[in-house]
């Protein structure tokens, strides 16, 4: 699993810098606009979309064919994407919890609770798709909870996002939502031909 991260983690760094360079600019403006909670929710959505990008750049160079010759298991492979996306998730909500420091937020824990459950629900509805579909296909549906979830906060400008969700369901509701995904996505990846 360290070799099948580290992978995916120099991947990102060589070919996604443009994406680096949006989420600071995100960063920044979430800091000047004092009414800019929305834009910070693409602080979380932008990391983990990289987990769908490596799945796209893997299929373009055929790496599944290639890692079938290697001893790892598919099973192991389709769990390192979602560990890859924790681990961008936590990128997020650290740059994210720096930006509500500096704009000394009174209730941090509420607003990360909301944007982790948002951010990693992402991943675990769409990576079952991605892996029955391909990533080619499946960007659609990534778009689409995006933008749903854009619209939703730009259509409730009042909305409260302080809401008093526990830290904890938050955890159960994310873990539920990832063993599950997990679960059906090598269900999904074992039965695949390449």
């Amino acid at each position: 699993m360290k070799g099948l991260l580290k992978k995916d983690f120099l991947e990102a760094v060589l070919g996604f810098r443009t994406l680096l360079a949006v989420l600071v600019l995100f960063a920044v403006i979430g800091v000047i606009n004092k009414d800019g909670l929305m834009f910070l929710i693409y602080l979380v959505i932008l990391p983990v979309m990289l987990g769908n990008s490596m799945l796209t750049v893997e299929e373009r160079e055929k790496w599944p064919q290639f890692a079938g010759a290697l001893p790892v298991s598919r099973r192991l492979q389709t769990v390192e994407k979602y560990v890859f996306s924790l681990c961008m998730e936590a990128i997020g909500l650290v740059l994210i919890t720096i930006v509500l420091l500096i704009r000394k937020e009174p209730d941090i824990p509420g607003i990360l609770a909301v944007f982790a459950l948002i951010g990693l629900a992402i991943p675990a509805i769409a990576m079952p798709i991605t892996h029955k579909f391909g990533a080619e296909k499946s960007r659609y549906v990534y778009m689409v909870l995006v933008v749903a979830t854009s619209i939703t906060f730009m259509s409730a400008p009042q909305m409260d996002v302080r809401m008093s969700i526990s830290p904890l369901l938050v955890a159960a509701v994310v873990a539920v939502l990832y063993v599950g995904s997990i679960l059906l996505s090598i269900a999904i990846v074992e039965k695949k031909e390449y």
